[in-house]
């Protein structure tokens, strides 16, 4: 095709041509982008959840650091030592996990349960505030029930404490627990069971305690999170003042 003047104009075809290369330009363009996108979702959500676990890897220090192995008065009339593990679960006595406390200690159970909203299972806290005239039961299972005794129309009841659950983390698998301690001839040993109605471990505290956590990924398979191995801040003082000796 002539244009007039005798400049020539694009042909049908050229102009075809033309717009089959801007159409795989487009394509091209198109499928980098999007892959790109991919990319920096999945970059983003690996970041997020890296910080997530290291988030929760810090929570659970700070607060199983902060243990206090106070004395408890069982059903049975015993006093023992207020700390009671198992492999899947593990009950302490500790502050609330914030500066405004004002010095209250709490029971606190450590374990997977389903969730209240979503019935998923999740990492959760249970707490029911500490008194020293308490008695607990401790089941076979390592949960344990707080009883309150207080005055009524000028008899003696008891009452049951119902606790209150934190939920930490969720889509968790398992936890796995092990406790520390060395025995009478110094020697160390890993347990699973820390029973403080055993008189083994009636006075004993555990050195450390460990936890292992997997957690269920998109594609719901477990998928295991850095351990997490703590000294309690007590223990740690009394190995300080050991030395100092």
């Amino acid at each position: 095709m002539t244009a007039r003047g005798g400049q020539r104009g694009f042909t049908l075809i050229e102009l075809l041509i033309a717009l089959v290369l801007v159409a795989m330009v487009s394509l091209l363009l198109g499928g980098s982008l999007r892959l790109g996108s991919q990319s920096w979702r999945k970059v983003n959500e690996a970041q997020d959840h890296a910080e997530h676990e290291f988030l929760l890897a810090q929570t659970l220090r700070r607060h199983l650091a902060n243990a206090r192995f106070v004395s408890m008065q069982t059903s049975a009339g015993n006093t023992v030592n207020g700390f009671i593990g198992g492999p899947e679960r593990a009950t302490f006595i500790a502050p609330y996990p914030s500066f405004d406390n004002a010095g209250v200690l709490y029971w606190w159970t450590l374990e997977v349960a389903p969730d209240e909203t979503t019935g998923d299972d999740a990492l959760r806290l249970s707490y029911v505030r500490y008194d020293p005239d308490q008695a607990v039961v401790v089941r076979g299972d390592g949960s344990i029930t707080v009883t309150q005794n207080y005055a009524q129309n000028g008899l003696t009841a008891t009452s049951q404490l119902e606790p209150e659950h934190i939920t930490i983390a969720s889509d968790i698998d398992a936890i796995a627990l092990g406790y520390f301690y060395r025995d009478a001839a110094d020697e160390g040993h890993w347990v699973q069971e820390w029973d403080p109605t055993d008189e083994e471990f009636s006075a004993a505290t555990p050195e450390l305690i460990r936890l292992r956590i997997s957690r269920t990924d998109a594609q719901r398979k477990p998928v295991a999170l850095p351990e997490i191995t703590v000294m309690p801040r007590l223990v740690e003082q009394r190995l300080y003042a050991r030395l100092l000796q």
